[in-house]
Parts: C-alpha cells; sequence; structure tokens
C-alpha cells in the first residue's frame, strides 16, 4: 500500500465524522435549554439518563459553539443537552478518540502516512500522556489499557508496501486537518457520573 493510500483511507472516516457531527451540533445546540443548577467550565453539559443528570464535558470547539448560544449561562448554569447535540457531542469524542496515533487507529494511519518515525514517538508520548490524564478522569486509564491489550503491546503501526514515495502538498494540508480535528475536539474530562 503507497503512503497516501494510507492517508487517504486514514482520514476519509474522521472527516466524514467530523462534518456530520458539525452539522448536527449546529442543530441541536440551539434546541438545548439551560437546566437549573450549578455548572463548571469543565463539565458545562448535562444529558439525562433514566430521569438522573450526567455530567458531560467541553472540548474547545464544542465550548465555543455552545458560547455563541449560551454566552452568559455557559459554565455557570448546567446546559441540558439536545439528544441531537449529544449526537453531536458522542460523535466528535469518538472522532478524537480515532485520531489517536496508536497503530490501527485513524491516527495511527495518517501519522505513519507522514512519518513512521514520528507516529512511533507520537504514539509512547500519548501512552505515557494519559497516565496522568487518568487523575482528571479515569477512562483515560481504561484507554491506556486498552491500547497495550489490542496492540498486543506494540504502538507502532505495521509497515506499508512503499514507504518511500512521499505526500504531496494537498496531502500535507490533510494532515494538518486532522492535527487540528484532534486538538479541537479533545475533552480532559469527558463524563462525570
Amino acid at each position: 500500500m503507497r503512503r497516501a493510500g494510507l492517508l487517504d483511507i486514514g482520514v476519509a472516516g474522521p472527516a466524514a465524522s467530523f462534518i456530520l457531527s458539525l452539522v448536527l451540533l449546529g442543530v441541536g445546540l440551539p434546541l438545548s435549554s439551560v437546566a437549573p443548577g450549578s455548572a463548571s467550565q469543565w463539565l458545562p453539559f448535562v444529558v439525562e439518563f433514566g430521569g438522573q443528570p450526567i455530567s458531560i464535558g467541553s472540548g474547545p470547539l464544542v465550548h465555543a459553539m455552545a458560547y455563541m448560544v449560551f454566552p452568559t449561562q455557559l459554565g455557570v448554569s448546567p446546559i441540558l443537552l439536545h439528544p441531537i447535540a449529544f449526537a453531536a457531542w458522542v460523535g466528535l469524542f469518538v472522532t478524537f478518540l480515532n485520531l489517536l496515533p496508536f497503530g490501527q487507529l485513524d491516527g495511527g494511519h495518517i501519522l505513519y502516512a507522514l512519518s513512521g518515525r514520528i507516529q512511533r514517538v507520537a504514539s509512547v508520548l500519548f501512552l505515557v500522556a494519559l497516565v496522568p490524564a487518568g487523575r482528571l478522569w479515569w477512562g483515560w486509564w481504561l484507554w491506556a489499557v486498552l491500547v497495550l491489550v489490542l496492540s498486543r503491546g506494540r504502538l507502532s503501526h505495521p509497515r506499508v508496501v512503499q514507504p518511500q514515495v512521499p505526500l504531496g502538498a494537498g496531502r500535507m494540508a490533510v494532515v494538518g486537518f486532522s492535527i487540528l480535528v484532534f486538538l479541537i475536539t479533545f475533552i480532559p474530562v469527558p463524563i462525570r457520573l
């Protein structure tokens, strides 16, 4: 497989998920409402399951879009997400997880297409970063264990057939777009029960 093909495959899913989730967030946030109680900047949203409120966090993109709809209430009062907005939130969070730079995740494909060495270094750094991140949210520890178990301890991406073929400027822009999506969809504390 060529590096360009690997990049195309790696970007296709996250790009589609990101665009669809962005549209759904734009539709769902105005349908959301302010709930009674207090909220924080880390956990500004709530959803209800079985009548029980569950606090969920915010990343840069969701926070910025919510601020446009709820400029004075965001981070002060909980925002009860409409089901469409919650579906968008889940889509963006899953997109972020898929863009982690580990082996067979799309983030691993993208970084390996850029450089095998960069992908190996990034995967080790992100695995190490998940350990202190677990102090914010225990789920990051679970992700660290899952990554190690599912990858059987190999964090690097399997070799491609034609690793020396360079990527063009257009595909380098796609790598930049993917990194931007990764950064703006990161949610430090996704959920608090």
